[in-house]
């Protein structure tokens, strides 16, 4: 057993570790380096048996991958690849168990969550209970078990948890929220995508009645953020509701400048390239109207901070 001591930026990582058995009265731990910090390097460290599993970005791994390294030798130099992702993906956090590394990850803006067998490197994917919705590790304190629990919410589901079995592959749900008087089978929520200026997919995420005719009369309600890498989520808000049920459309715009598609769609709406987000959000709404979905007298917006100054921007741009 180890006890790690993590220094981290928002650009580096520092670990170091000792022994959790070394008597404190006999004096000072002898504490090791995992590798240096170095401008651009982040790593975060687990303990698993003779190794380190190690959540990182080095050698170009943008998204973060998964490496392995025995405990007698740790520099990065030994570092052994175990995981990684496509561009279009990220891994956000990683669970250590006795028997599983859970991976929770985002695959086309949607969350993801692998099971890898530390013994034998087999890899599933968890089928989550909605398509659309945002996921969250719960409390994993016990290393000795082959159940995960995570939390879970959608556009029209309160915040839940489920308890998942790895071995036995079963998903039970552990605490639920229902909502009194409401029936979520009404609404439907789904993925269309617009074409940027540069000819790029900028993915929508639609929330609205199944009933609701789609057509130039409906009220438009665009939400987005589109900033330091923050995702726009198809998450649970109670203020959506009352508008829904007035016959509104609501759209979540995923542009770039936040990171639902990797870390390079951040990077495709930030600094020198941060016209893109603004030129991406025109687009979405263009898209929406040209689609039959409103009409551009019924366009509104909501932002505060970032995305408040992106709304203001594109429609300055785009009265």
């Amino acid at each position: 057993l180890f006890i790690t001591i993590n220094s981290n930026t928002f650009e580096s990582s520092e670990v170091r570790f000792f022994d959790a058995r070394h008597d404190i009265s006999s004096g000072t731990p002898d504490l090791k380096l995992i590798e240096p910090r170095t401008l651009g390097l982040e790593y975060y460290v687990d303990h698993h048996d003779d190794n380190f599993y190690i959540l990182t970005n080095a050698d170009g791994a943008r998204n973060f991958k998964l490496v392995r390294v025995k405990v007698e030798n740790v520099g990065k130099r030994y570092w052994e690849t175990i995981l990684t992702v496509k561009e279009t993906e990220k891994i956000e956090d990683v669970e250590i168990f006795r028997n599983f590394a859970v991976i929770f990850a985002k695959r086309e803006g949607l969350p993801v969550i692998l099971c890898y067998n530390l013994w034998t490197s087999e890899i599933h994917q968890i089928e989550l209970p909605i398509k659309y919705c945002t996921i969250s590790p719960g409390i994993n304190n016990n290393y000795d078990t082959d159940t995960v629990r995570f939390t879970y919410s959608s556009p029209f589901t309160h915040e839940s948890i489920y308890d998942y079995d790895m071995k036995l592959r079963n998903l039970k749900s552990m605490t639920v929220h229902p909502m009194q008087d409401f029936d979520s089978n009404l609404y439907t929520c789904h993925r269309v995508h617009a074409k940027s200026s540069d000819g790029t997919k900028i993915p929508i995420t639609l929330l609205h009645k199944k009933s609701l005719p789609l057509n130039h009369d409906n009220p438009l309600l665009v939400r987005s953020y589109g900033a330091y890498g923050i995702s726009t989520e198809p998450e649970f808000q109670l203020e959506h509701f009352p508008i829904l049920e007035r016959g509104w459309v609501i759209a979540l715009a995923h542009v770039r400048g936040g990171s639902e598609m990797g870390f390079s769609w951040y990077d495709q709406g930030r600094m020198m390239q941060k016209k893109n987000s603004f030129t991406d959000l025109i687009s979405v709404v263009e898209h929406l109207i040209d689609a039959g979905y409103t009409d551009p007298s019924r366009v509104s917006t909501i932002g505060t901070s970032a995305g408040g100054l992106l709304m203001g921007t594109a429609f300055i741009m785009r009265p």
